[in-house]
């Protein structure tokens, strides 16, 4: 169990640039009930990034009200709920462009956004690149690998040989 938590706060350290862990002093004597609440909002968030998620239910899934997790997050994350999630899906759009070789679009759903527009808006505003200029960066111009470099449905590739000479 606490290496579990160890490992959460570890995650948190890494999305929010500061170590969450009491350092000593008076931050000794906080509770840690709040810290364990705001990573499992954390997980919830991440692990179901597709969901539509409303401040009151992830409060509610926490067991905070929605003020207090608000003041937690960022307290311990320097971001609000919902700009936490908005970065979450658009750091996973850009794994899925980069690792999956989607276009924008399905990366965009697979991601969780409910419109793909507002996706490359945000996307584009967090980047300072569309997802289609990101994807033709990795991938050339056409933003999605050639019929010869696309995976297989085995996730390998159908001409391993060619993609290796590059």
């Amino acid at each position: 169990m606490f290496s579990q938590l160890s490992a959460v706060l570890d995650s948190l350290a890494r999305h929010s640039g500061k170590d969450p862990r009491p350092v000593g002093g008076d931050e000794r004597r906080r509770p840690t009930v709040p810290r364990a609440q705001i990573a499992t909002a954390v997980r919830l968030l991440q692990g179901h990034l597709q969901r539509q998620w409303r401040v009151s239910e992830l409060a509610r899934a926490v067991s905070l009200s929605e003020s207090q997790l608000t003041r937690l997050f960022r307290r311990e994350l320097g971001t609000s709920p919902a700009a936490f999630l908005w970065r979450s899906r658009i750091e996973r759009m850009a794994e899925l462009l980069a690792a999956q070789h989607l276009t924008a679009a399905d990366a965009a759903s697979r991601a969780g956004w409910a419109s793909a527009a507002a996706a490359s808006r945000a996307f584009k505003r967090h980047y300072g690149v569309s997802p289609r200029g990101f994807a033709r960066d990795l991938w050339g111009e056409g933003g999605v690998p050639s019929h010869e470099e696309r995976p297989s449905r085995a996730g390998r590739h159908q001409n391993d040989g060619a993609a290796a000479l590059r």
